[in-house]
């Protein structure tokens, strides 16, 4: 790399593993002094708030900060929910009928006693519900796919104790009246 045009602008080396080592060079910070209040590498909160852009032989920063602050937001919203969630052992989930990709919040993961993280699918639920109340919870479902909502008390058995659970679902379609 050539940085002979950058002899008005500061210059360092900044050797970042992850970053170098992926590109097997060392990165050359060339940013203006009165960003960086002087200093010929940017401070922590400069790494904080500035996303580092490489493009061919050019060092680049682009002002994250917005992006940032919303993210922050959004996992404190997450936790919050995760908190009132588990306070009232009140859990949620989502499927996506495309995929059938499904996801359960850690609260329906501890109604399960299940681990946090463990693959679910569609059918995941089906072996905890009570074989009396089967009939009923299939039944329930059916008519939820055809428009009806789903709101269903019934019993499930977790490691051999029998537990009551009352499942309410709300089907989204999309303007084709497909299912999302």
């Amino acid at each position: 790399m050539r940085h002979d045009h950058l002899s008005a602008l500061s210059r360092s080396e900044a050797r970042t593993p992850a970053l170098a080592g992926a590109l097997g060079a060392t990165i050359i910070w060339a940013l203006d002094a009165a960003i960086l209040g002087g200093s010929a590498r940017p401070p922590e909160k400069y790494y904080q708030e500035h996303q580092l852009l490489i493009t061919e032989n050019t060092l680049k920063t682009q002002d994250i900060t917005v992006r940032k602050q919303a993210e922050q937001a959004l996992e404190r919203s997450h936790a919050a929910l995760e908190q009132a969630q588990a306070l009232t052992h009140l859990g949620s989930w989502h499927l996506d009928f495309a995929s059938q990709r499904m996801e359960w919040s850690q609260e329906i993961y501890r109604i399960h006693n299940m681990d946090p993280g463990t693959p679910v699918d569609p059918q995941s639920h089906f072996p905890f519900i009570h074989p009396d109340d089967f009939a009923a919870f299939e039944s329930a479902w059916q008519a939820t796919l055809n428009g009806a909502p789903f709101d269903l008390t019934h019993r499930i058995i977790v490691q051999g104790a029998v537990k009551w659970v009352h499942a309410r679902a709300e089907i989204q379609c999309n303007e084709d009246g497909q299912p999302q």
